[in-house]
């Protein structure tokens, strides 16, 4: 039987149908493709104008005019008035005389509303550091980086000691909290354990950025977009205190020119820093007369 079964007639049956299946081809990005988190679905909604993908996922449901009206409710209960006189000096070839930067750049007004109610020790440093003086605080220190769709960074405040003056790129200076505030545990971080996040980082929002949880030292950033990733992880205090301000922001972020985040067409110097009082909130300084062109924002004039 086993040879007759190896001999035997092939089946007179016909092959099995081969079936093919028709598959439509799917593009990707354009109107075929998976729809989830790595499918197309992101793109329309960029093109749509609902922001990238960081703003498609958790932050998708957010109102940013509902979180403008809790940071108003929160200055209401407390604020107190401040500036940043902001010097734009051009990075430039060399002076043949050697006189340095001129007189005439240009120096813009940036005006804030700290929340002191709210955030009493956060604000309290930052007042300290606009009034103290170069080295320990704000003044002559500059907005080093520009984070795109994001906003600027300052703060950098304090070069240790040690540095080679003859180098000033050896040692790059770091943040630092104002003296009367720092840890007993560290040189540089003041404790903010008792302050909340409160605050919203709508577009405007002045924060500190946090070296470890629960501790600011002297770097801030100045948000020109919403930064929803921020909340809960850096501690915002204040906002730019009125829209020339803010369109001033927002031109430099978009226009520096920039490596690895730095600034390299301009140098952005707090030339004086301060509180303003009541009466010198609703005008400038009376050292300085705003420009009347309104593409200028806040440009300021010796008077």
């Amino acid at each position: 039987h086993y040879n007759n079964a190896m001999h035997a007639a092939p089946s007179s049956r016909p092959p099995a149908a081969i079936v093919v299946v028709a598959t439509s081809r799917r593009y990707l990005g354009s109107g075929g493709g998976a729809r989830g988190a790595r499918g197309h679905g992101w793109w329309v909604n960029f093109r749509a104008g609902k922001g990238g993908r960081h703003l498609q996922g958790e932050y998708s449901h957010l109102d940013v005019e509902a979180l403008q009206a809790w940071n108003d409710a929160v200055f209401s209960l407390g604020s107190q008035m401040a500036y940043l006189d902001v010097r734009s000096e051009p990075v430039a070839i060399e002076d043949v005389d050697g006189s340095g930067v001129g007189d005439d750049v240009p120096v813009y007004r940036l005006k804030l509303e700290l929340a002191t109610a709210v955030l009493p020790k956060a604000t309290e440093n930052f007042i300290k550091l606009i009034q103290a003086e170069p080295g320990i605080g704000y003044s002559s220190s500059t907005l080093h980086r520009v984070e795109k769709k994001v906003g600027l960074m300052g703060g950098l405040v304090w070069r240790p000691e040690n540095e080679p003056k003859a180098n000033p790129n050896a040692v790059v200076p770091v943040g630092k909290c104002h003296p009367d505030l720092t840890m007993p545990t560290s040189f540089t971080n003041m404790d903010v354990s008792s302050e909340h996040m409160v605050l919203s980082h709508v577009p405007g929002v002045l924060t500190m950025l946090s070296p470890r949880v629960h501790e600011i030292d002297s770097r801030f950033l100045l948000c020109s977009h919403h930064a929803p990733h921020l909340d809960g992880k850096s501690l915002a205090i204040g906002r730019l205190a009125d829209e020339d301000s803010f369109e001033i922001l927002q031109q430099w972020e978009s226009s520096l020119i920039t490596a690895k985040g730095r600034p390299t067409n301009v140098t952005l110097r707090i030339a004086q820093c301060g509180m303003l009082d009541d009466e010198e909130t609703s005008n400038s300084n009376s050292t300085i007369t705003a420009a009347p062109s309104p593409t200028d924002g806040n440009k300021m004039t010796e008077s």
